[in-house]
């Protein structure tokens, strides 16, 4: 909300408030720099799709503000490093993994997993997604944003699975906004 206000009203005040939150949530689960780096990138393309237009954005002083706060967390890496251990690799094949995310999204963590319960929540919580994909064809900057902060970090994890380990779709936990936004959109559709 802190980045959408500033692309509203571009004040210095939502810029302190998001490298203050920024390196609060960066503290509170790590996966959260797909949050701040997709919004850095939506910020850039903005920036320069509207590099000809009476009022081009420029994304500098917002890049100021995911660095702030990026360089907030980077003690607390160094320190992770030094400190732990090899952790340990288990073998999980990661579109499951995405897959089980997107549904628990939808049906919760206490839903029953046997084969006709996934099937139907599934398909109860599939349909509304689907529509909502539809819908992002007649709104390009939802889905630009959508691009930027739920397609590229999913393609960036699904990139790296075979040296960084999902383990539990909790750490994707940052596509729940996201996964929410297209059912909306596909409700009301």
């Amino acid at each position: 909300l802190l980045y959408l206000r500033w692309l509203d009203k571009g004040d210095r005040g939502s810029l302190i408030a998001y490298a203050l939150v920024g390196a609060l949530t960066l503290h509170t689960h790590y996966f959260a720099v797909f949050v701040l780096g997709g919004h850095a990138i939506h910020a850039i393309w903005l920036g320069w799709r509207s590099r000809d237009g009476e009022a081009p954005l420029r994304p500098w002083p917002f890049l100021g503000a995911v660095g702030v706060a990026v360089l907030r967390f980077v003690p607390w890496v160094v320190w992770a490093v030094t400190h732990f251990e090899r952790i340990a690799r288990i073998e999980i094949e990661p579109f499951g993994k995405l897959a089980a995310a997107i549904w628990r999204v939808g049906a919760g963590p206490a839903m029953n997993t046997t084969g006709a319960t996934v099937v139907v929540t599934a398909a109860l919580w599939g349909i509304p997604l689907g529509f909502g994909v539809v819908a992002l064809r007649g709104r390009p900057g939802l889905r630009s944003l959508l691009v930027t902060c739920a397609v590229l970090p999913i393609l960036a994890l699904l990139a790296a699975s075979p040296w960084v380990v999902l383990g539990h779709e909790r750490y994707l936990g940052f596509l729940a906004p996201w996964v929410f936004l297209l059912a909306a959109l596909g409700v009301t559709h």
